[in-house]
């Protein structure tokens, strides 16, 4: 759903809110699963943070598809799209295989892949406004 900026105000509204919850969840699990491999949270939730860090990138593809203007989205966004929404789709596949390696192989296996996989700088520095915090 392409909406032009101040078609609906209050879709919009709600799209900004929705995505920013989103974002924020997949945050949390990102730091939740830091924490596991840090050895400072339960290791058998490594693979449900890791699976819950896929949910979210899946959910956050769908978020950005309204492109409503506002929250911490660039407006470069919308103007790379293409771009935007293949990191979100690697980081949602990645995300996934991380899942299954540390459900199948534990999390001595995970590690060294959740440091490929939870890269979110590059995508922040591009896509990402800290202004609107």
């Amino acid at each position: 759903m392409l909406l032009s900026p101040g078609v609906n105000a209050a879709a919009d509204s709600d799209a900004v809110a929705y995505r920013r919850h989103v974002m924020r969840a997949m945050g949390e699990q990102v730091a939740a699963l830091a924490l596991v491999l840090q050895k400072r949270g339960p290791a058998e939730n490594a693979a449900l943070h890791a699976r819950t860090i896929a949910l979210a990138a899946q959910a956050a593809v769908k978020a950005f598809e309204v492109q409503a203007p506002g929250g911490e989205a660039r407006p470069e966004i919308w103007r790379r799209w293409p771009d935007f929404e293949k990191r979100l789709k690697a980081l949602s596949a990645d995300a996934n295989e991380l899942a299954v390696i540390a459900e199948r192989d534990g999390i001595a296996a995970a590690e060294a892949k959740a440091m490929s996989v939870l890269t979110c700088k590059s995508c922040h520095d591009a896509y990402r406004s800290r202004q609107a915090r």
